[in-house]
């Protein structure tokens, strides 16, 4: 993954640029793409809670089957969304190197 060596000097780069030291940027590195992910998790799930799960919703009270209604009616998708986020935080352990 030639993207994330890259995005990681430049982070490095950003960091020492602004005046602080090479032991505390590895944590400042950490600290910035958790920060980042947090972020992506909560829009994940936001889109995937609203958007995705309302029309999935739409779909299935056209439907003519009653087990959908069942689905909708305990509210599995909506438990469901919250696997979106979780994928977005199974990242790959270069994310936390230096620990």
């Amino acid at each position: 993954m030639e993207w994330f060596s890259y995005l990681e000097q430049q982070t490095d780069l950003l960091i020492t640029n602004l005046g602080i030291s090479t032991e505390w940027a590895v944590y400042c590195r950490v600290l910035l793409f958790t920060v980042f992910l947090v972020i992506l998790s909560s829009f994940a799930f936001f889109v995937t809670k609203r958007i995705v799960i309302h029309y999935l919703y739409k779909i299935f009270r056209k439907t003519s089957f009653t087990w959908d209604d069942l689905l909708i009616e305990k509210k599995v998708f909506d438990n469901l969304a919250h696997i979106v986020p979780a994928l977005f935080v199974n990242i790959d352990p270069r994310y936390f190197q230096g620990f």
